[in-house]
């Protein structure tokens, strides 16, 4: 096999792999991007938070989406908390956001191989062997999700599956300000507007997925069930998992997206993530290229990726744990009303926007 050489390979063409790539590409770098499945579209909440819309601006991608300016957090059986977003998120359908990156890369020169690799540290390079031939990269972009396995010799740990995701786009039966999280009970659902007429229907629930749960979530949240028609794409479900690497950076290699550890997808910003890691990534690796220290930029990339996760593990993990019972979620919602300046910095870590009060609605009587 006879082995090529290229500056950044990256493994996983997600919207972390795409942002790592098109970051390192228009930085100058030739770039190889390998992922072998040919649909990578997955169940999540087709929602990006100002944060992710701007990381796609600066890597010069242009998507059509359908801007949403309030996040309501919904309880079940009294009280909603409403976020004005300032500036809008943009809902966008997997497919057109991967058809927008795809075009991207091309514009950029990315050499994308629709092929499985396995990653070998191989001197002052690494190896990539598909079976069939290898390359040599010089430096390494993993972004193959929580369940790859390109990271495993970055001393990855896995955590065991304890949430499921299920997404399915249906009908809009009423007009929605924005994207609507209802909270309470067994599942988390998410309504996301991809258009007036169609909405992004996700739900998360604990344990493994199993037949009929998209029922089950809506029985359970009649508020959100009575907005919606009938389904237009079938319901797509995936086990979640948690995962803590022990080293998100090492000699040139870099990890990203989910591969980098996960945030609970209920707080809404798993793309935004991706999009902003795997920019960071790409251009870490342009440094490493260049000749900077190593350990500086890896220092660089851990902070980085600490400002990112480390806040929003702890309110994700903490709003996951109330969100089953509505009865320690009423105070918040209370608190909200009363006093709307003490959430806003929580709601801030989620969302990344800053310098908006968020404004409560409860039901009349309620206290």
């Amino acid at each position: 096999m006879t082995a090529h050489t290229t500056d950044v390979a990256v493994v996983g063409g997600g919207p972390a792999g795409a942002a790592a790539a098109l970051a390192a590409a228009r930085g100058g770098a030739h770039v190889m991007l390998f992922e072998a499945r040919r649909d990578i579209d997955k169940p999540c909440g087709e929602g990006l938070l100002a944060g992710g819309v701007e990381a796609l601006e600066e890597l010069g991608v242009a998507v059509a989406g359908h801007p949403f300016r309030e996040l309501c957090y919904v309880l079940r059986g009294g009280g909603e908390l409403r976020l004005p977003l300032d500036p809008p998120g943009l809902a966008v359908a997997r497919p057109e956001l991967s058809g927008a990156l795809t075009r991207g890369l091309s514009r950029a020169g990315v050499t994308v191989r629709a092929r499985a690799v396995r990653v070998e540290r191989a001197q002052d390079a690494f190896l990539l062997r598909d079976g069939k031939e290898s390359r040599r990269a010089r430096t390494v972009i993993a972004c193959d999700g929580a369940h790859g396995r390109t990271a495993a010799w970055l001393g990855r740990s896995h955590g065991r599956t304890r949430r499921h995701g299920i997404r399915a786009r249906m009908r809009a039966l009423q007009p929605f300000a924005g994207v609507e999280v209802h909270l309470g009970g067994a599942y988390e659902l998410y309504l996301t507007p991809l258009s007036k007429t169609l909405v992004n229907v996700a739900v998360l629930g604990h344990g493994r997925p199993r037949s009929g749960a998209l029922a089950e979530a809506l029985r359970a949240h009649p508020r959100a069930a009575e907005k919606l028609g009938e389904i237009v794409t079938p319901p797509r479900a995936q086990a979640l998992s948690s995962t803590r690497p022990s080293r998100s950076s090492a000699g040139g290699a870099f990890l990203a997206g989910d591969a980098c550890g996960a945030v609970d997808p209920i707080l809404g910003c798993g793309v935004t993530i991706a999009l902003r890691s795997g920019r960071f990534a790409g251009a870490s690796a342009l440094r490493y290229l260049a000749g900077e220290n190593p350990a500086r930029i890896e220092r660089d990339y851990r902070r980085f990726l600490a400002r990112e996760l480390r806040l929003r593990r702890a309110l994700a993990a903490a709003l996951a744990g109330m969100a089953p019972h509505p009865g320690l979620l009423a105070p918040l919602a209370a608190i909200g009303r009363r006093a709307p300046g003490l959430l806003a910095p929580l709601v801030s870590i989620a969302t990344g926007v800053n310098g908006r009060r968020p404004f409560v609605h409860a039901p009349t009587g309620s206290r």
